[in-house]
């Protein structure tokens, strides 16, 4: 596989990201329809957003290259930063002006939460945009 053909893939990270939410969920769903425990639930809950938040750090070369590839191969120019810059602005920001209202743990876990809400709507709103003016995915 050549250089330009691997490139051309990045949205495919993007794609995947969304898989992996849906799938979070589905999994964070199915714990607490199987067990009434509140220490599984909340070790599943851990897990997951730990694993998922992990996950989210791999969006960002791959919307960096995935523009990239785009402006050299079509007439599109989107700009990256915008997108990373709103996946990564809202929730630091609603850490710091949520600490007034919450405890710093309640804070954090809102604030990873939010983490992966707003990555996954970069993810989606770059998809949508990708979509109009390349016409894949």
């Amino acid at each position: 596989m050549t250089d330009n053909q691997s490139r051309e893939l990045y949205w495919y990270v993007l794609a995947a990201y969304l898989f992996a939410i849906g799938f979070g969920a589905a999994v964070f769903v199915a714990i607490v329809g199987l067990t009434n425990r509140v220490t599984l639930i909340g070790l599943g809950a851990l897990v997951i957003l730990v694993v998922l938040g992990l996950a989210s750090f791999t969006t960002f070369p791959a919307l960096y290259k995935d523009t990239q590839y785009l402006q050299e191969s079509s007439e599109w120019n989107p700009r990256w930063w915008l997108y990373a810059g709103g996946g990564a602005a809202t929730p630091i920001l609603g850490y710091f002006s949520g600490g007034i209202l919450f405890g710093p743990r309640i804070n954090l876990f809102l604030s990873m939460l939010s983490w992966l809400g707003s990555v996954a709507t970069m993810c989606v709103f770059y998809l949508y945009r990708r979509h109009r003016a390349a016409g894949v995915p």
